[in-house]
C-alpha cells in the first residue's frame, strides 16, 4: 500500500498592475475555487472563462438581515467556482462587508472543507468596503477619518492575516499596487494596496 502524496495548501499575496494577469492566476489553482469579490462588477471575466457554463446572477440569504449575490461556474457538470459578490453601489448604507463577516462565519464552521481553494478579490477593495462600513454604519459621528482607517485595518488584520491564514486550504489574496515616492532617495516604492 502507497500513500499518495498530498500537496500542503499554498497562502498567496499576489499584488501587481492593473492587466498584469492576478485574477488569472488565482483562477488556475485547484478547484472548487470560493472568490469572495469586492471588486466592481465585470473584474470577474477570469473566473467566468474558466468553465464552459455560467449560472445567472442569483441571490442565497445567509441570515434574516443579509444575502448574496453569486454565479457559479460549471465544466460540464462540474462545479469549478462559486464567485460571490459583495460590491457595494449604495455607499452611504453600506452592508457588503457585514454581509461578508456573516458569510466568514459560515465559512468558518466547516464549510471551507469544500472548497480546495479560496480567493480574495482584491483586498484593495475590501478595505475601502470595511472602511465605508465603519464610516456610514459603526462609527457614523466620528469626525477623524483615522477611526475609519483603524476600524478598517483592525478588519482586514483579522479576516485576512487571522482567520483566512489559518485556513488548511489554498488561500489566495490579490491586491492593486500603491505607488508612493522615497522622499530620501527620491526612488518609487510599489507595496501591495491596502
Amino acid at each position: 500500500m502507497t500513500a499518495q502524496h498530498q500537496n500542503e495548501p499554498i497562502h498567496a499575496l499576489v499584488y501587481g498592475d492593473q492587466g498584469s494577469f492576478k485574477s488569472t492566476f488565482a483562477a488556475s489553482f485547484p478547484t472548487p475555487i470560493l472568490v469572495h469579490c469586492f471588486d466592481p462588477f465585470g473584474k470577474d471575466a477570469p473566473y467566468l472563462r474558466r468553465g464552459n457554463i455560467v449560472t445567472p446572477y442569483a441571490e442565497w440569504q445567509i441570515s434574516e438581515q443579509s444575502s448574496v449575490m453569486y454565479r457559479d461556474v460549471f465544466q460540464d457538470s462540474q462545479h469549478l467556482i462559486r464567485i460571490e459578490y459583495y460590491y457595494d453601489m449604495n455607499i452611504e448604507q453600506p452592508s457588503g462587508f457585514r454581509t461578508f463577516k456573516e458569510r466568514q462565519a459560515l465559512l468558518m464552521r466547516g464549510e471551507y472543507k469544500e472548497w480546495a481553494t479560496i480567493v480574495m478579490d482584491s483586498m484593495t477593495f475590501m478595505e475601502l468596503a470595511a472602511r465605508k462600513y465603519h464610516q456610514y454604519v459603526i462609527q457614523p459621528s466620528a469626525k477623524d477619518p483615522r477611526k475609519w482607517f483603524g476600524g478598517s485595518t483592525d478588519e482586514l488584520e483579522e479576516n485576512a492575516i487571522m482567520r483566512m491564514a489559518g485556513l488548511p486550504c489554498n488561500v489566495i489574496m490579490i491586491c492593486h499596487i500603491s505607488e508612493d515616492k522615497d522622499e530620501l532617495h527620491g526612488g518609487f516604492v510599489r507595496n501591495p494596496a491596502l
